[in-house]
């Protein structure tokens, strides 16, 4: 008898293990799950301003007609290079070298001149710089102030750069000519015509301004796609796990887990609210996780006599909220506890306070708040 005992008490000793494992399980999956949502929540709110920056520039710029000067900008370059290509290779043999080197200082010089020289370039500016949210405190006035000052002192630096640059490839294409003489291969010396690699660069100057802009913009569309693939990613792994942690939940109720001896986690019942109620075909919604506020359950208790009984009562709802309370002589009693506001009482749990029987579940679904007690019959 003793060791039919100890077999028993050892197999309840063993399901509880094993339903606080899968407890465990569900509860880590659900945290994940939830870590998933925030990453998502972050990503969206990152979506959207991009979004708002890519309509922004799309309202103030022709991008059509941007495209065809960044177009046009690298057909001067060409042009340029090809031009030019003989100066470059006094320099160095890898003449591809020097005219990188100088494309990359005329961007620059385009960059620091644009923002004074566009009015659109510098609303684009200060459109990013009102919705960064370290700019939350500060009025539209010091933003404007701050991009026309930045605007002025990058253009004066853009200016000087400029003269200096293109006092460097004239000064090369003297020197070019010089040494053309020098060598025998012409007799006239510098002419309108070998002015013009330093007429192209200040082309190049002027255009590169478009070109910078296509650049922001395209580099602002690839952020955009990124992020809307990293979203989507995000909100699946949300799914899948959120839909792992209650196949463990499931599990562990199925080895008797007692959810009213320990507190069932947050996390939790925002897994079987999600599961219940959204859907990853709506994923802006998916990811939207409300308060959980307080809601109230009011019922009535009476035997198959119609006589109001005392009853001690567990309540379960459909996201796994707990709460209990005593229903004195039949009621109405009314159990408060916080939760979402679609859950609803999935079970309940009886038990005769008079003799401590063992709790009786009861299956019944029934919606929160009621105005009416529900009435249940009881042994």
């Amino acid at each position: 008898m003793n060791a039919q005992l100890q077999n028993a008490n050892a197999g309840i000793s063993n399901q509880h293990a094993k339903a606080m494992t899968y407890y465990r399980n569900a509860d880590s999956l659900a945290k994940q799950a939830n870590h998933s949502i925030n990453h998502a929540r972050e990503t969206r709110n990152k979506i959207r301003y991009l979004e708002d920056l890519l309509s922004h520039m799309d309202s103030i710029i022709n991008i059509t007609l941007v495209v065809i000067l960044t177009i046009l900008f690298f057909g001067v370059a060409v042009v340029e290079f090809l031009i030019s290509k003989e100066i470059y290779r006094e320099i160095s043999r890898f003449d591809w070298a020097i005219a990188a080197a100088f494309f990359g200082v005329g961007i620059l010089i385009s960059h620091l001149i644009g923002y004074k020289l566009s009015k659109e370039l510098r609303s684009f500016l200060y459109f990013e710089r009102r919705l960064n949210p370290h700019n939350d405190g500060k009025i539209d006035e010091e933003i404007e102030d701050e991009v026309r000052r930045e605007s002025n002192k990058n253009f004066y630096i853009g200016i000087g750069l400029a003269i200096i640059f293109l006092t460097i490839i004239t000064w090369l294409s003297y020197q070019r000519v010089k040494y053309e003489i020098d060598a025998g291969m012409r007799e006239l010396g510098y002419g309108v015509e070998d002015m013009l690699p330093t007429f192209l660069y200040l082309v190049e100057l002027f255009l590169g301004i478009y070109f910078i802009v296509f650049v922001r913009y395209m580099w602002l569309k690839y952020k955009l796609g990124r992020a809307r693939k990293h979203f989507k990613k995000s909100v699946n792994e949300a799914a899948n796990l959120t839909h792992r942690a209650i196949e463990q939940y499931q599990r562990a109720e199925a080895m008797n887990f007692d959810p009213f001896t320990l507190t069932v986690s947050d996390d939790i019942h925002s897994a079987f609210y999600r599961h219940e109620v959204k859907s990853v075909d709506h994923p802006d919604d998916y990811i939207e996780l409300p308060e959980m506020v307080e809601h109230s359950f009011t019922l009535e208790l009476m035997d198959k006599d119609k006589n109001k009984v005392t009853r001690h009562i567990n309540i379960l709802t459909t996201y796994k909220v707990t709460d209990s309370g005593t229903v004195n002589d039949g009621g109405p009693y009314t159990f408060k506890f916080k939760t979402y506001k679609e859950d609803k009482v999935q079970f309940m749990f009886v038990r005769d306070t008079a003799t401590s029987k063992d709790f009786k579940k009861i299956e019944a679904t029934y919606d929160l708040d009621n105005e009416t007690p529900e009435i249940f019959i009881v042994e």
